[in-house]
This record gives structure tokens, C-alpha cells and sequence, in this order.
């Protein structure tokens, strides 16, 4: 339901006000960063336009919501599910369904993500549908580089632009801490990716605080999804010590303001920017992990006060 999207209010509203006048347009363009939460709301927008109990406002339990949030509504089509380039042949499959009725649904929706990867070909067949639009169907692209557009398609839309979520607009889920080290974009990202997230920034505060620099490695290494989250958020934190060092204030991870460090020396930030680069070439060649995080770890360590 709407409540349950994180942020996105001011685009929300103006989803809110097409279904509540009526005046629904033929194409949107959702445009922003990727994994803002583009398609999150686009579903949920099918959701709040074919609701059988609450039209305007998704009830998330009647026939149509559930089988819209488990992928196998067949009025929500989707076009770019396949990766990669969409095809003219992929284009063409869909648009030649547009000529039926809905099967269940008021009003069709295509999804085409990401929308810039339409070829040249699939692009003008898709033009031609949004110059002479079918009844009852809403196209919605959604483009994490609009400006890839062909211009006579980016003209025929409607575009909302979504602003990553600023870490002020929280909820009981989701630590503000998130929002600040994926710069508002958590598209994607589950309870346990957030959990991983939190654990490991959770580790490297306590090693900058005084704490054993090896007990993140102690349990083995980790598998290549946690090793890249890992180097993710290890850079994070190089990046605002970084930041205090220079007198900057915008930083990601506020208990270092008050955090008792030694200065660091550009030196020390060259090494520790080398092992990075090292544990990220370990990931790609199957190098020693361990030793390559145990060496980020102990550098990390030796920038307490306390060590």
C-alpha cells in the first residue's frame, strides 16, 4: 500500500491526484537513480488503479493486489525482463497483446525497465504505439538514464523524477544509517541485506573504537556478495575520515565526529585505498581473501587512539 513506501511522498501524491481525478495519462516516465524505488512505486501504482475492494488506494489483499505483488498478474506486463538490450521481437510480443481487452484488470500497464536499453529498432515500434495509443492501457518507463531516450519518446511522457531518499524520512525498519551509505537508494536491498549492512558497519565501528581488528575474519571469509558489501561500507568509512581530516563536515557515519582517532597521513590513506583496491581484485581472482581483509582490518585498527 502507499503507506509502506518508504520516502517518495511529493511522487506519490502526484500518482494520487491522475487516479483520483481521473485523468490518468497514457505514458509515464519514472526517471532517477537506480534502485530509488522506481518500480516499487509502479507496481504499487497498478495495485492502487485495479484494486477490487479500495480503487485510488490499494487494499494489498483482494485478487488483483496479490497477484500484481507476486509477478503473475497478466494485465501487468513487463518489457526488459530478460536483461540486457530489449529487442524490436520483445517489443513486438508485447504490443501485438495490446489489441485484446485486459483480461481482469480496468486499466493494462507495461513496465519497460530500464527503458534506455531500447534498441534503436524496439524504440521506434514502441513509438508508434505511444503516438496512437491504445484504450486502457498505461505504459510506464522507467529510466535510470533518461537522457538515453530518443527525444520523440521522452516527449510523449509524463515524467516524475524520484529524489533518493533523504535519511530524515525513516521508518521502523529501515536504520537512517542505510539511507546515508546507499545515498538514499535501497531499492533491492531486504531486511537481511540491511541487517548484513548494519552487522558489518556495526564490526568496523568497534574496530576503530579499540577492538580486535581480526575478529571479522575469524569465522572464514566471506562469500563474494558479502566480500563486495564488505569493501562497500570499509570505503565508506575511509571516505569520512578522509572527509574530518580535510575539515569537511558531510559525512556518512556520524559517531566519527566524536570518535577518538590519530591523525591520519595521506601515506596512511594511500595504503589503505592499495588494500582496498587489492581485496576488490582478490574478489575477481579468487586471491587470499582472509589475508587481504585481515590486512584492511589491522590498518583500519591502527587509526584508534586506543590501539
Amino acid at each position: 500500500m502507499w503507506k509502506d513506501i518508504l520516502g517518495h511522498t511529493r511522487e506519490i501524491e502526484s500518482l494520487r491526484s491522475m487516479l483520483h481525478s481521473g485523468r490518468i495519462p497514457h505514458a509515464l516516465l519514472f526517471s532517477g537513480l537506480k534502485g530509488v524505488g522506481k518500480t516499487t512505486v509502479a507496481v504499487e501504482f497498478f495495485k492502487a488503479v485495479n484494486c477490487l475492494n479500495s480503487p485510488g488506494d490499494a487494499c494489498g489483499e483482494c485478487r488483483s493486489c496479490v497477484k500484481a505483488q507476486g509477478s503473475t498478474h497478466p494485465d501487468l506486463l513487463r518489457l526488459g525482463s530478460l536483461g540486457g538490450l530489449i529487442k524490436v521481437e520483445e517489443v513486438r510480443g508485447v504490443l501485438e497483446t495490446l489489441s485484446l481487452k485486459p483480461f481482469e484488470a480496468h486499466h493494462r500497464i507495461v513496465l519497460v525497465e530500464p527503458a534506455e536499453q531500447l534498441g534503436e529498432a524496439g524504440a521506434n515500434a514502441l513509438l508508434k504505439t505511444l503516438e496512437e495509443p491504445t484504450p486502457s492501457t498505461l505504459f510506464i518507463l522507467i529510466s535510470h538514464k533518461p537522457r538515453l531516450l530518443l527525444p520523440t519518446i521522452r516527449s510523449r511522457c509524463q515524467e516524475i523524477l524520484f529524489r533518493p531518499i533523504a535519511p530524515t524520512q525513516t521508518s521502523l525498519s529501515l536504520d537512517p544509517a542505510i539511507l546515508r551509505l546507499t545515498s538514499g537508494t535501497v531499492g533491492g536491498l531486504g531486511p537481511e541485506d540491511s541487517a548484513r549492512i548494519l552487522a558489518m558497519r556495526g564490526a568496523i565501528l568497534s574496530i576503530l573504537e579499540g577492538g580486535d581488528p581480526l575478529e571479522p575474519v575469524s569465522k572464514g571469509v566471506p562469500p563474494d556478495d558479502e566480500a563486495n558489501l564488505w569493501v562497500s561500507v570499509a570505503e565508506s568509512f575511509i571516505r569520512d575520515i578522509m572527509v574530518l581530516a580535510l575539515g569537511g563536515e558531510d559525512i556518512i557515519h556520524a559517531e566519527l565526529r566524536t570518535m577518538a582517532l590519530k591523525e591520519i597521513s595521506f601515506l596512511q590513506v594511500e595504503r589503505l585505498l592499495d588494500t582496498l583496491h587489492a581485496v576488490r581484485r582478490g574478489i575477481k581472482q579468487n586471491l587470499n581473501l582472509k589475508a587481504a581483509f585481515a590486512e584492511l582490518f589491522l590498518m583500519l585498527g591502527r587509526l584508534s587512539a586506543r590501539a
